[in-house]
């Protein structure tokens, strides 16, 4: 759809996507972020953090798909 935007973010596996969570593919910047940006809502929307928390995972695995990046899951 979007793929000619794919490194919008940065070049998967580079820089400072090449740190990643331990026994998983996940980028330590985008998890952390995502954890951050999640207690942010949560917090301002009085929402659970759990729920936040997989809603942005979700979205940022569809924005994944729509820019025509791997996910490696």
């Amino acid at each position: 759809m979007w793929c000619q935007f794919a490194d919008i973010g940065g070049v998967a596996g580079e820089g400072i996507h090449k740190w990643r969570v331990p026994g998983t593919p996940t980028p330590v910047v985008d998890f952390t972020l995502t954890l951050c940006v999640a207690w942010f809502i949560a917090w301002i929307c009085s929402v659970s953090l759990a729920l936040t928390t997989s809603l942005l995972i979700l979205l940022g695995m569809f924005l994944h798909a729509i820019f025509c990046v791997e996910i490696g899951v």
